[in-house]
């Protein structure tokens, strides 16, 4: 940060991890150039976790840092009017953040926070005591637009592009599953979406088929089911159709382990999850990465090594919101396991070449 400017800033963004990951260069380049307060407002512990894993790793100190957890539902409402207050208190200056779906509360919100900068979802709005420049969803979510006016603020010039999203991956997480369990290569599924998100899954009979595929092509091949606690039961039913001493589930890995699992598989298959986003910060990894509800174009991760694969149904993007879905989702289940399995062969056989 220029050593003229003198302000201080808050960045807020409580939307899923997913769209969270992909703000980490944000976080990152802020925090390690501003000597400032930063007030950093998530949804839940897990943005929490990933906050401090991401500092812990890519800044020596992060001291100037205070997060804020905003929950969900009615406490998110309580908390972000707690928040604008005390907010409103520190004359913050700048104030980055998807805030409220709502383009009208967006607004409301951030003029209460009395930011004069602000760069959030919805339209442009000008005024004498309020600037909000809007980006469209699609760079809002790659985090770009945020970056290049926090240069400009800053009289800073970076290039921003998708290695800035990969992290070290520490080989000391080996401990957790032992070296020998790594005798055998390995893929990975994530088949959860968060239990609000459960209409972004690829059906379980579907991974449990292509389980069956993998091992009876590559018998030396074992697969690991990825997830949390709140998906277990989903995780345990794949698990036990595919294999029981060919398929190892693991729940609720640190994002450390997570990571250094990821970066010994030959691939992950997950639909539009925040595993994604996870697996898009371990470099090389190739991503099959599953479509249906959702626009890949806006809420894949920021990777060249995404291999998306959708139906591209008429009725898609539907995001599932409040929506009965008459075909049931077909956007998902019509994905077969085969196509799948296929992209799956052409990157085992890469890797072997």
């Amino acid at each position: 940060m220029s050593n003229n400017v003198s302000r201080k800033n808050a960045i807020v963004c409580h939307n899923g991890l997913g769209d969270f990951i992909m703000n980490a260069p944000l976080i990152q380049n802020y925090l390690s150039e501003t000597q400032e307060q930063t007030v950093l407002i998530v949804k839940s512990g897990v943005e929490r976790k990933w906050t401090e894993y991401v500092c812990s790793l890519a800044l020596k100190s992060n001291k100037n840092l205070v997060v804020w957890e905003c929950g969900v539902g009615y406490k998110r409402w309580i908390n972000m009017l707690y928040y604008a207050f005390k907010l409103h208190l520190m004359n913050i200056d700048i104030l980055m953040a998807p805030t409220f779906h709502d383009k009208l509360i967006n607004m409301l919100w951030i003029k209460a926070v009395n930011a004069k900068l602000a760069v959030g979802l919805g339209r442009k709005y000008n005024s004498k005591s309020l600037n909000i420049t809007i980006a469209p969803s699609l760079i809002i979510h790659k985090s770009v637009a945020a970056l290049k006016i926090y240069d400009r603020l800053n009289g800073l010039n970076h290039v921003y592009n998708e290695k800035m999203l990969c992290l070290p991956v520490e080989s000391s997480y080996v401990e957790e599953f032992g070296e020998s369990f790594f005798n055998e290569d390995i893929i990975c599924f994530g088949p959860g979406s968060g239990i609000l998100e459960v209409w972004k899954r690829w059906p379980e009979e579907h991974y449990i088929e292509l389980g069956k595929l993998i091992i009876n092509k590559y018998p030396g091949l074992k697969i690991c089911i990825l997830g949390n606690g709140h998906e277990k039961q989903v995780l345990l039913n794949i698990c036990k159709g595919i294999s029981d001493n060919k398929c190892f589930l693991f729940a609720d890995l640190s994002f450390g382990a997570l990571r250094y699992l990821l970066s010994r598989s030959y691939c992950v298959v997950c639909a539009c999850a925040g595993i994604s986003h996870i697996a898009s910060t371990v470099a090389n990894l190739k991503i099959i990465g599953l479509y249906g509800p959702t626009n890949q174009a806006v809420t894949a991760p920021l990777t060249s090594n995404l291999i998306a694969i959708t139906t591209n149904m008429p009725c898609a993007p539907c995001y599932g919101h409040g929506i009965v879905c008459t075909e049931k989702y077909a956007c998902m289940s019509k994905i077969t396991p085969i196509r799948v399995f296929e992209s799956i062969c052409s990157i085992v056989q890469n890797e072997k070449v």
